[in-house]
């Protein structure tokens, strides 16, 4: 789980940050074999953009259904590094196990981790992908409820954690070609973001970052 101070309220700019015409970004929730989601939402509060020669973070406030696509909100132009999407409320899950086990997830807030091998953000249409496909184990949401009618996996806080460490480090941005807020299969090779290229000793140097001077209010 990131650890990080929030932001004050208004947009921050840093110095040697470069930004041209924003991308639009919206975002999808990954499949799951087994899952049918019947509710998905999240509120983007923030997004920090980390880049060698300079960082910014930008105030957004914007709600997704994860599962129609509604809303988009800005993404920063510019040859970043990383960036990280913070959701406050964190994320809202309802639906249903192998047709017979009811769930929910209720996440406070929330974090994405998408780091760029190369480029980064130009004026174009995005899609931003919570996990990847079969992210949520329908087998274990089963043996979770244990006959129960209705579950909340956050309050088993074991499977809570790794699930929610499993989406902040493995979920994929890619280049919405046609601009429907959907990824088809042609989409997903254009993948140009992803949390999980980078093994936890390979994190740059200046992780740190979790606790910049300029995120303490």
């Amino acid at each position: 789980m990131f650890l990080f101070f929030l932001a004050c309220a208004s947009e921050t700019t840093f110095s040697g940050t470069f930004v041209g015409n924003p991308g639009k970004g919206s975002a999808k929730m990954a499949t799951s074999e087994g899952i049918q989601f019947s509710k998905a939402t999240t509120n983007v509060h923030y997004v920090y953009y980390f880049s060698s020669i300079g960082d910014r973070a930008n105030a957004v406030e914007q709600e997704i259904d994860l599962l129609n696509g509604v809303g988009s909100f800005n993404l920063l132009a510019g040859s970043w590094d990383t960036i990280i999407i913070e959701s406050a409320p964190g994320l809202v899950l309802e639906g249903k196990a192998l047709d017979t086990q009811d769930f929910t997830w209720n996440l406070p807030e929330f974090y994405i981790e998408l780091n760029f091998p190369e480029g980064g953000i130009s004026e174009q249409d995005y899609v931003i992908e919570f996990g990847k496909t079969d992210w949520l184990p329908a087998d274990d949401i089963v043996a979770l409820g244990s006959g129960s009618s209705t579950i909340a996996i956050d309050e088993d806080p074991e499977l809570s954690n790794q699930l929610e460490e499993l989406l902040a480090q493995q979920s994929n941005l890619f280049i919405d070609t046609d601009g429907d807020g959907e990824i088809s299969e042609d989409e997903r090779e254009n993948r140009i973001a992803t949390g999980d290229h980078l093994e936890d000793e390979e994190e740059p140097e200046d992780w740190d970052i979790l606790y910049p001077e300029w995120l303490i209010p």
